[in-house]
C-alpha cells in the first residue's frame, strides 16, 4: 500500500504498539492508554522525514514528498519548517487552496516565522487573491527585511493588483538588497516601458542582459524596444538570440503570464511578424 514504507518508522517510535486484549470491551477501553512518546525523539524523527521529503521534492517526486511531510507533521506539529516545505510541495502540485489552509495552520504554531508568510504569499498569488498575497508578504517582510526575493514577489503581487507604483518600489528594494537580481531589473523595465518611458526601460534591460547572457526575457524585451526605436538590425539580432535561448517567448499569451504589458506585447507581435523572425520560428517548429 501507499504508506507501507513508513510503517517501520512508526514501529520504531512505538506508535503502532498493540495493547493486549483483556476482559470485556469496556475493560479494554479502560486499559488501553496512548503510548508515552519522547518529544525529542519524535522531533528528531520528524526532521529526518523532512530531510527525506526535501530530497524527493528536489527530484520532482512531489506525492512522495507530501506523504512524508504529512507524516512528519503528525509526529511533530510544532516545526514551522515542515509547514513551509509542505506548502511549497502543495504549490508544486497546483494545490493552492490546500497550501493556504496548511500555512495558516503553521502560522498558528509559529506566528513570527517569515518563511511561512512568504510561502503563504505565493499560495495567494496562485489563487489570484492578490490583496491577501500583498498582506502576507508585507507581514513577512516586517519580520525579515533582509532578503531580496520577498520584495520581488511582493512587486509581482502589486503588479497583478494593478498598483504599478508600489510594484516598482518593491522591485527597486529587491535590487538594493541584491544588485545582480536581473529578474527584478527586468521587471522594472517592463513597468517603465508601459509607463511610456522606453529609454529608461532599455537601460534596465541592458543591465539585465549584461548580468546573465542566457536570460532570454530581457534580451527579447531589449530587442523589441530597440527595433521600435528604429535600431532595427540590432533589435532583430537580439530578438533572434532570445528566441534561440527560449522559444516560449514567441507566444504572446506566455508573455502576458510573465507580466508583459499591452504596449510591449503589441510591439513584440510586430517583431514576431518580421519575415526573418517568422522564418526562424518555422525552421524551429
Amino acid at each position: 500500500m501507499k504508506n507501507n514504507r513508513w510503517i517501520g518508522g512508526l514501529l520504531a517510535l512505538g506508535l503502532l504498539a498493540v495493547q493486549p486484549l483483556v476482559g470485556s470491551v469496556t475493560a479494554q477501553v479502560a486499559l488501553v492508554t496512548p503510548p508515552r512518546l519522547d518529544p525529542e525523539r519524535t522531533d528528531r524523527q520528524a526532521r529526518i522525514l523532512g530531510d527525506q521529503a526535501a530530497q524527493f521534492a528536489r527530484g520532482g517526486r512531489y506525492p512522495e514528498s507530501a506523504n512524508l511531510l504529512e507524516l512528519a507533521l503528525q509526529l511533530s506539529p510544532e516545526i514551522p519548517e515542515l509547514y513551509t516545505l509542505l506548502g511549497q510541495v502543495y504549490l508544486a502540485e497546483d494545490k493552492s487552496a490546500k497550501a493556504v489552509t496548511l500555512l495558516r495552520r503553521g502560522l498558528e504554531v509559529a506566528p513570527k516565522d517569515s518563511s511561512l508568510y512568504f510561502t503563504l504569499g505565493q499560495a495567494h498569488i496562485r489563487a489570484k487573491n492578490y490583496p491577501a498575497s500583498i498582506d502576507a508578504y508585507e507581514r513577512g517582510i516586517q519580520l525579515n527585511s533582509k532578503d531580496a526575493f520577498p520584495y520581488f514577489d511582493l512587486g509581482n503581487a502589486y503588479y497583478l493588483a494593478q498598483n504599478p507604483d508600489k510594484a516598482l518600489a518593491s522591485y527597486r528594494l529587491a535590487v538594493e538588497r541584491k544588485a545582480d537580481f536581473w529578474q527584478a531589473i527586468n521587471n522594472i523595465g517592463l513597468l517603465t516601458y508601459e509607463q511610456g518611458d522606453p529609454v529608461a526601460a532599455i537601460e534596465q534591460w541592458q543591465k539585465a542582459t549584461a548580468l546573465d547572457e542566457k536570460a532570454a526575457e530581457p534580451r527579447l524585451a531589449l530587442g523589441v524596444a530597440l527595433y521600435m526605436k528604429g535600431e532595427r538590425a540590432k533589435g532583430l539580432n537580439l530578438a533572434l538570440e532570445a528566441l534561440k535561448l527560449d522559444r516560449s517567448y514567441a507566444d504572446p499569451s506566455f508573455l502576458k503570464d510573465q507580466l508583459w504589458g499591452d504596449k510591449l506585447v503589441t510591439a513584440t507581435r510586430q517583431v514576431l511578424d518580421v519575415p526573418e523572425v517568422k522564418n526562424f520560428l518555422k525552421r524551429k517548429s
